[in-house]
């Protein structure tokens, strides 16, 4: 990336962000410049900024242009080809599985661990629809204020209890 031009853009980006102060005028030299402070936080920017774009530059996909991939979208295997705009919505959160069998055999694993639990796995999916985007520690608060009373924790607790010593 060429230095001038990050140089030029966090110059720019300290006249927004200090205004006036950004500057005072050199009496020596019979111009102004930047404050010290200033120069210190363009600094900082340019480094920013050059770390930035070589990040961008070097983003790390798990697949390469024309390569197939599977993704499960709302409790189904969908196939993909990679391309520029899978590029656009990559999410590094998200599992990419490189084979229909392997995608297959994980959300097989999903509904067959859900149903050796007793769940029904359509209420299981709904719920995961539900709650997506919601934090743990939100849904926990919500089901201990609203839905468990004194004796729901006290089960809760023994069930733990027992637990422990299985582990």
């Amino acid at each position: 990336m060429n230095e001038k031009f990050l140089q030029h853009v966090a110059e720019q980006m300290a006249h927004l962000k200090f205004g006036e102060d950004a500057t005072e005028f050199n009496e020596e030299l019979e111009q102004y410049e930047f404050t010290p402070q200033v120069q210190a936080w363009i600094n900082l920017e340019i480094r920013n900024l050059r770390d930035t774009f070589y990040s961008m530059n070097n983003q790390c996909y798990p697949f390469s242009e024309g390569d197939d991939y599977w993704i499960i979208e709302d409790d189904e295997v969908v196939w993909s080809c990679w391309d520029e705009q899978s590029e656009i919505l990559f999410d590094p959160n998200k599992m990419y599985f490189t084979s229909k069998k392997k995608a297959d055999e994980y959300l097989m694993e999903i509904v067959f661990g859900t149903l050796r639990n007793g769940h029904d796995p359509r209420i299981i999916a709904e719920l995961n629809k539900t709650l997506k985007g919601y934090q743990e520690q939100d849904i926990l608060q919500e089901l201990f204020e609203m839905y468990f009373d004194n004796s729901d924790l006290e089960d809760v607790i023994e069930f733990f209890k027992s637990r422990q010593h299985e582990v």
